[in-house]
């Protein structure tokens, strides 16, 4: 899998004052020594930029997925 997380445009006080505390708790739960680790079973990633290799998600043409990733919805 490849994820790309681009820079964060941010405007306003609250905006600049609460995503610096936001991103490092998420580096707290998700290090990205273990989240970059194939041997870790951590794992994250940003949605909107996803690569997966599709025989790894639809084995056999059934979603491996289904039930076992958390997705926005459009």
């Amino acid at each position: 899998m490849l994820s790309y997380s681009p820079r964060q445009v941010v405007t306003g006080f609250w905006q600049r004052a609460l995503m610096p505390l936001i991103f490092s708790e998420l580096a707290l739960a998700y290090p990205p020594e273990k989240v970059s680790d194939p041997a870790s079973r951590v794992a994250a990633a940003n949605g909107q930029f996803l690569l997966v290799s599709a025989s790894r998600v639809f084995p056999g043409g059934r979603p491996l997925s289904r039930g076992r990733l958390l997705a926005g919805r459009c």
